[in-house]
């Protein structure tokens, strides 16, 4: 069974893809990142994929409308204390008589 039969994708024909072409593709794949390397890179795609696809059911989803808080209350104001007076100046102009 090629992997186009798999239906990983349903949007995506991979019918070019046989079994031949699966082996040379994954040896070539060892030669470049080494056996031991090649379970991090597809864990790490597996990860990638998994975030790209959070990321989309999230922004498929409409935005839910943000709970509103009843108004608040103004303060209770202390009442208004008489304006203070004035303070002299200290060097007043001279009076005339």
């Amino acid at each position: 069974m090629g992997l186009s039969k798999l239906r990983l994708f349903p949007n995506l024909t991979l019918g070019f893809l046989d079994s031949q072409t699966v082996l040379v593709l994954v040896l070539i794949l060892a030669i470049v990142f080494g056996s031991a390397r090649l379970p991090k890179l597809a864990r790490s795609l597996r990860e990638a994929r998994d975030e790209f696809n959070k990321g989309n059911d999230e922004a498929a989803q409409p935005a839910a409308p943000a709970p509103t808080a009843p108004p608040a209350q103004p303060a209770p104001q202390a009442p208004a204390a008489p304006p203070a007076a004035t303070p002299p100046a200290e060097n007043p102009p001279p009076t005339q008589p």
